[in-house]
């Protein structure tokens, strides 16, 4: 009798312990999804490689769908999160990556459900995850459900935009134009904001405030910050702690310490890998640094080979040049730079190109025609961030270096403007227009203020 009862025990202690080693197994040691990595680079392919290979815990199972997701595997990522949410029913981080990454694939029913439980579990960003339930309503044509969840995330400038818009469409445009100003204090003026306006006033027959709102989009690059930029940085974020990325960044970072030999080899290296703009940059500035002048200029006239030009690879290519001693060449250079005006780089070669003639050709009158092209370019850019002060400072430096551009002269305009000073907003357009009687945009402006153009 004993040893039946042995033996028994034993029987019961060997299952005990093969239920708690499947458990385990089940648990801890399934296979994580494997992409496809003959797409990636080498850096990136052994990073995920030995994530996959390593995964044990549930933290290995979130992170993994982290760096999927951020490498662009969006099936493998959701399969991923899909087990780790089994293993960490408890984690609202999980849970909302889950949901963003379903959203991402189209899954929207699933992402909702997800994002719901996100906020139930007290995730921190639960307003977005509000605000990604309403943008996956919409995007399922349902917009009286995207309204209860916009209504929710309404502290959020964008949710409150959406609502707007929601309200707009139905012809409740008293409440969307609410909400809309409240947008406006909050994000001061974006592209959105003024279109939006613009269509309230048509909807209205008000063709003359219609006119005024679209001159404000029309001078509107920024958009109402979204959730989904916050996500997509966090996406960058996790792409630059693993592979290419992550290399890149070490050989930027030894640029920017000076260690240069260390530097050079980290360059080439991922360079060699993959071309990536941001390390070539700082290739060029390292040769630079240490005076490989020559090297430099050859890394910059292949750039603009392989991608063509734009302001700030010309400002660049003319820097080199002067160090050369090529200063004609320098000069042309920098003047197509001005030519393109494709980033805030134009601004510096128009700078360089007025110093050039004041300093080396002593020519006074060409020199002032840059400062004040220059001081335009400031003045638009100015204009663009809303800070009309600065961009004011500006303009009224730009017409009086050339008090012979029209151009100057409307920026001006916009900067008083945008200052509330209507009566010399207008005396500054129509300054504009004696100038350049077809200059649309003062035209547009006179009109907006109720003001005529002086004959």
């Amino acid at each position: 009798m004993r040893r039946e009862v042995i033996f028994t025990v034993l029987v019961i202690a060997i299952e005990i312990v093969v239920f708690g080693y499947l458990t385990y197994q089940k648990a801890y040691q399934l296979t994580p999804p494997k992409p496809n990595l003959e797409v990636v680079d080498s850096f990136t392919e052994e990073d995920l490689t030995y994530f996959r290979d390593t995964t044990k815990t549930p933290e290995d199972w979130h992170w993994l769908g982290q760096a999927y997701m951020a490498a662009g595997f969006y099936a493998e990522a959701t399969a991923t999160f899909a087990r780790a949410a089994e293993l960490m029913p408890d984690s609202a981080m999980v849970a909302f990556d889950n949901a963003f990454c379903l959203s991402r694939v189209g899954r929207v029913v699933q992402g909702n459900a997800e994002f719901q439980r996100a906020i139930d579990l007290g995730h921190p960003k639960s307003a977005d995850a509000m605000y990604f339930i309403g943008r996956n309503h919409l995007r399922n044509n349902d917009p009286d459900n995207a309204e209860i969840a916009f209504r929710k995330a309404v502290k959020i400038p964008l949710a409150k935009f959406q609502l707007a818009k929601i309200l707009y469409r139905r012809g409740e445009l008293k409440e969307a134009e609410t909400l809309l100003t409240e947008v406006v204090r909050a994000e001061k003026g974006t592209v959105q904001t003024f279109v939006l306006r613009s269509q309230i006033e048509l909807k209205r027959d008000d063709v003359l405030g219609a006119g005024k709102q679209s001159i404000e989009a029309d001078s509107k690059w920024v958009r109402i910050k979204s959730p989904f930029g916050e996500q997509r940085g966090r996406l960058m974020a996790n792409n630059s702690k693993f592979g290419f990325y992550l290399k890149a960044k070490e050989a930027m970072a030894k640029v920017a310490q000076h260690e240069n030999r260390v530097a050079r080899e980290k360059v080439t290296e991922v360079l060699d890998e993959e071309f990536d703009l941001s390390v070539h940059d700082s290739f060029i500035k390292l040769d630079i640094f240490v005076g490989r002048i020559k090297e430099a200029l050859e890394l910059v006239e292949k750039r603009i080979e392989r991608f063509g030009p734009n302001s700030s690879i010309l400002l660049t290519l003319g820097d080199v040049r002067k160090m050369r001693g090529d200063n004609e060449l320098a000069l042309e250079a920098w003047e197509q730079g001005i030519d393109i005006n494709s980033d805030i780089a134009a601004r510096d070669c128009c700078k360089r190109v007025a110093n050039y003639y004041g300093s080396e050709l002593k020519n006074k009158e060409k020199s002032l025609f840059y400062q004040a092209l220059g001081a335009e370019l400031y003045a638009k850019e100015g204009i663009l961030l809303e800070e009309f002060e600065l961009a004011n400072q500006q303009a009224n430096l730009a017409v009086k270096f050339n008090p012979t551009s029209a151009e100057a002269f409307y920026l001006l305009g916009r900067s008083e403007l945008g200052l509330g000073k209507t009566e010399a907003a207008a005396n500054a357009f129509n300054r504009c227009l004696e100038l350049e009687p077809t200059h649309g945009r003062s035209l547009l402006c006179l009109k907006s203020l109720g003001a005529t153009q002086k004959n």
